[in-house]
């Protein structure tokens, strides 16, 4: 270790605050919440679920297509 850096130094909360690692716990909920209904409203049971023109394309895909 450097002379003169203590271990308190080097922790990155020391010099930032503990704030700058805060996580948003729910920060996305609302969007999330609201996704979950609508697909859940379309009959989406899996995903991914692909719509084209707002129809619902429930045949088999692979990458060959």
């Amino acid at each position: 270790m450097a002379k003169g850096l203590t271990r308190a130094h080097r922790q990155p909360e020391s010099w930032m605050g503990t704030d700058a690692f805060a996580h948003p716990t729910h920060q996305y909920a609302d969007r999330v919440a609201e996704d979950l209904q609508s697909g859940t409203q379309s009959g989406v049971d899996r995903i991914p679920a692909i719509f084209i023109n707002e129809v619902r394309y429930q045949d088999t895909w692979d990458i060959e297509q």
